[in-house]
Protein backbone atom coordinates (compact mmCIF):
# COMPACT_ATOMS: atom_id res chain seq x y z
CA UNK A 1 0.00 0.00 0.00
CA UNK A 2 1.15 3.42 -0.91
CA UNK A 3 0.55 6.78 1.27
CA UNK A 4 0.71 9.66 -0.38
CA UNK A 5 0.95 13.19 0.95
CA UNK A 6 1.06 16.71 -1.12
CA UNK A 7 2.01 19.90 -1.00
CA UNK A 8 2.34 22.42 -3.29
CA UNK A 9 6.40 23.62 -4.46
CA UNK A 10 7.43 27.31 -3.33
CA UNK A 11 7.89 28.99 -6.89
CA UNK A 12 6.60 26.87 -9.17
CA UNK A 13 3.22 25.94 -10.40
CA UNK A 14 4.41 22.16 -9.86
CA UNK A 15 2.75 20.29 -6.87
CA UNK A 16 5.66 18.11 -4.74
CA UNK A 17 4.09 14.21 -3.43
CA UNK A 18 6.04 12.06 -0.98
CA UNK A 19 5.00 8.41 -1.14
CA UNK A 20 5.91 6.44 1.60
CA UNK A 21 5.15 1.97 0.86
CA UNK A 22 3.73 0.55 3.74
CA UNK A 23 4.28 -2.97 3.53
CA UNK A 24 2.03 -6.06 5.18
CA UNK A 25 5.08 -7.28 6.60
CA UNK A 26 6.49 -4.75 9.49
CA UNK A 27 10.13 -3.63 8.72
CA UNK A 28 9.46 -5.05 5.34
CA UNK A 29 10.26 -1.17 3.65
CA UNK A 30 11.80 -0.08 0.73
CA UNK A 31 16.14 0.51 1.61
CA UNK A 32 17.45 3.92 1.09
CA UNK A 33 18.17 4.60 -1.81
CA UNK A 34 16.03 2.45 -3.75
CA UNK A 35 15.26 3.30 -7.30
CA UNK A 36 11.80 3.96 -8.31
CA UNK A 37 9.89 4.81 -11.16
CA UNK A 38 6.58 6.62 -11.43
CA UNK A 39 4.04 5.88 -14.57
CA UNK A 40 1.05 6.69 -16.04
CA UNK A 41 -1.78 4.24 -17.63
CA UNK A 42 -0.11 3.91 -20.97
CA UNK A 43 3.68 3.10 -19.39
CA UNK A 44 4.98 6.64 -20.15
CA UNK A 45 7.35 7.65 -17.34
CA UNK A 46 6.60 10.31 -15.49
CA UNK A 47 9.68 10.69 -13.14
CA UNK A 48 12.56 8.56 -11.92
CA UNK A 49 14.41 9.08 -9.08
CA UNK A 50 15.77 7.08 -5.19
CA UNK A 51 14.35 6.98 -2.23
CA UNK A 52 15.59 9.39 0.81
CA UNK A 53 17.41 8.03 3.60
CA UNK A 54 13.81 6.52 5.24
CA UNK A 55 12.38 5.02 2.07
CA UNK A 56 10.32 7.64 1.01
CA UNK A 57 10.05 8.74 -2.56
CA UNK A 58 9.78 12.55 -2.92
CA UNK A 59 8.07 13.33 -6.95
CA UNK A 60 7.61 16.86 -8.17
CA UNK A 61 5.32 17.02 -11.29
CA UNK A 62 3.09 19.73 -12.92
CA UNK A 63 0.21 17.02 -12.17
CA UNK A 64 0.26 13.24 -11.08
CA UNK A 65 -2.27 11.50 -13.09
CA UNK A 66 -5.07 9.20 -10.96
CA UNK A 67 -3.78 6.14 -12.58
CA UNK A 68 -0.43 6.83 -11.87
CA UNK A 69 1.70 3.56 -10.43
CA UNK A 70 5.05 2.85 -8.55
CA UNK A 71 7.91 0.62 -9.54
CA UNK A 72 10.64 0.22 -7.04
CA UNK A 73 13.49 -0.67 -8.39
CA UNK A 74 12.56 -0.77 -12.48
CA UNK A 75 15.49 -1.80 -13.95
CA UNK A 76 15.78 -5.20 -11.74
CA UNK A 77 13.25 -7.49 -10.08
CA UNK A 78 10.39 -4.80 -9.95
CA UNK A 79 7.11 -6.49 -8.66
CA UNK A 80 3.59 -5.92 -9.75
CA UNK A 81 3.10 -1.85 -10.28
CA UNK A 82 1.04 -0.25 -7.36
CA UNK A 83 -1.22 2.39 -7.92
CA UNK A 84 -1.05 5.01 -6.24
CA UNK A 85 -4.16 6.39 -5.54
CA UNK A 86 -7.16 4.37 -4.56
CA UNK A 87 -10.02 3.94 -6.99
CA UNK A 88 -13.15 4.95 -5.71
CA UNK A 89 -15.96 2.52 -5.96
Amino acid sequence: MLVLSGMAHAGTDKRCFEIASRWAVPGNIPASNTAYAVYDRHRRELYRGRTDDKGIAHICVARLPSDATMLLDPDGNSATPMPIFEESP
